[in-house]
């Protein structure tokens, strides 16, 4: 299949001119200052590109002197003729004294590294804005299976450096959605895949995921859920650094329980975001949409928990407030969630 059908014509309304990679100048951005942007007009060159996402740094470790900003893709074994399920890597090196002189990937914006998958099925729904069901409609909602979900988080240990990210997949060939996450490892020479694993644990579907990794190599999944039985709602599941290889064993709990279908729009919110707080380096920040009730008026709801592994810096939680899981799990503690709406926030 050519590549996603090229995001669906650009969701069927113009025409794809490809991707692009840009960074701007933080010192003087931060100064208010002129700031200058390097820009790559990757489309330009292969319109096959597309998808990326740029490494967003956690913790508290900085990358090794030099480093670039890596840029990556999955792209499935059919789409560019590969063989094989493959994530993509672009080193985006910017040199601020010679703009000029900066470069993204290798000649041609062909990638540097390539890095082999497990083989996982993206097609969900032919790659429809409706396939996600919900009880009460037979309005569907985007399963966005053809690109990585935000973030890809990059991370540095004393022996190595880490990247973690996911995607949602067809798991059983009948649109079934589920997640498939990996971590990438590189201990000074090439990346390669440490891990990977799809989150599909029984038979609801599970979309929009976004993962992050505390200080001590923890990971945490959050995402939607749906199914004809179950109301788009807000979970979370995780796994601890020893943990088996390629599973999220410490159980799934819930953020919030949704009580409404999104009505006539396709468009579900990938808005969907795992954060690290960078106070404390352990406790996981996610932000997620539901629906209190049915209709268009969709909810953001921002959860934050910790696993108990983890030994944080003394923070000041004033506005905590515990709530009880609403599905058990292991490991993993709800530390407080906060509910916002037209009305404002309120602490749940």
């Amino acid at each position: 299949m050519y590549k996603r059908q090229v995001y669906q014509y650009l969701e069927v309304s113009g025409s794809w001119a490809g991707a692009g990679a840009a960074a701007f100048e933080r010192t003087r951005m931060l100064k208010g200052e002129p700031a200058r942007m390097v820009f790559f007009d990757i489309g330009s060159v292969n319109a096959n590109y597309l998808g990326m996402l740029p490494s967003d740094l956690d913790g508290t470790m900085l990358p090794p002197g030099g480093s670039p900003n890596y840029f990556v893709e999955w792209d499935d074994s059919l789409w560019l003729g590969d063989g094989q399920d493959t994530l993509r890597i672009w080193e985006f090196r910017v040199d601020w004294s010679d703009p000029a002189a900066s470069t993204f990937g290798l000649p041609g914006h062909a990638p540097n590294e390539q890095v082999f998958t497990s083989s996982v099925d993206p097609n969900l729904c032919g790659y429809s804005r409706r396939c996600i069901p919900q009880p009460g409609t037979t309005q569907r909602v985007d399963a966005l299976s053809d690109r990585l979900m935000h973030r890809l988080a990059y991370r540095r240990f004393g022996s190595h450096e880490t990247l973690v990210g996911n995607h949602s997949v067809d798991v059983n060939g009948a649109n079934h959605a589920g997640i498939h996450w990996f971590e990438l490892r590189r201990l000074g020479g090439a990346w390669s895949l440490f891990q990977d694993g799809v989150h599909a644990p029984d038979e609801n579907h599970r979309w929009m995921g976004s993962l992050a990794m505390d200080q001590v190599g923890n990971i945490a999944l959050g995402y939607s859920v749906s199914s004809a039985d179950v109301y788009p709602s807000v979970r979370y599941s995780g796994r601890l650094v020893e943990d088996p290889p390629g599973t999220l064993a410490q159980g799934e709990r819930s953020l919030v329980a949704g009580r409404g279908s999104q009505a006539a729009s396709a468009r579900w919110g990938d808005y969907s975001m795992m954060a690290v707080d960078p106070v404390d380096d352990c406790t996981f920040w996610y932000t997620q949409q539901y629906y209190d009730e049915s209709g268009l008026d969709w909810q953001t709801r921002i959860g934050a928990f910790k696993f108990p592994s983890c030994t944080p810096l003394e923070v000041d939680l004033s506005i905590a407030k515990s709530v009880v899981p609403e599905v058990a799990g292991p490991g993993m503690q709800v530390t407080y969630t906060l509910a916002y709406s037209n009305a404002g926030p309120t602490v749940a």
